[in-house]
């Protein structure tokens, strides 16, 4: 599941990570997102975090409460906050924060990383 607010950035990585072998599901809205979410469906999930009517952080803990198990990565421009947002991530139980802007290439290795992490 690819969540970001920005419909032209979804649909980009969204092609961008199907060339690559990955299934995606996209949401500009993570409301939908949310209410499309399917337990025990998705390998990875990864949401923008500043987005309208819900946020990131919103969306992950809506979602852990659906499926505790959940894997999660984040997206965000706001590296800034990167130390604050580490300490707060490693208690949701979060994977990782990417960097925007992030290539497809990068994201998709980054994906690949985490998959092969996970298997271990």
């Amino acid at each position: 599941m690819f969540v970001d607010d920005e419909a032209d950035i979804t649909q980009l990585f969204k092609r961008g990570l199907e060339r690559k072998g990955f299934t995606v599901e996209a949401f500009n809205d993570p409301t939908t997102a949310l209410s499309e979410f399917k337990p025990k469906f998705y390998d990875l999930v990864v949401s923008d975090i500043k987005m309208p009517k819900m946020n990131g952080l919103e969306l992950a803990f809506e979602i852990k409460k659906l499926d505790p198990d959940q894997r999660i990565v984040f997206l965000t421009a706001f590296m800034d906050l990167y130390t604050e947002f580490k300490k707060l991530f490693q208690r949701m139980d979060v994977l990782d924060v990417i960097q925007k802007p992030v290539g497809i290439h990068e994201l998709a290795d980054r994906i690949a990383e985490l998959e092969k992490k996970s298997q271990k």
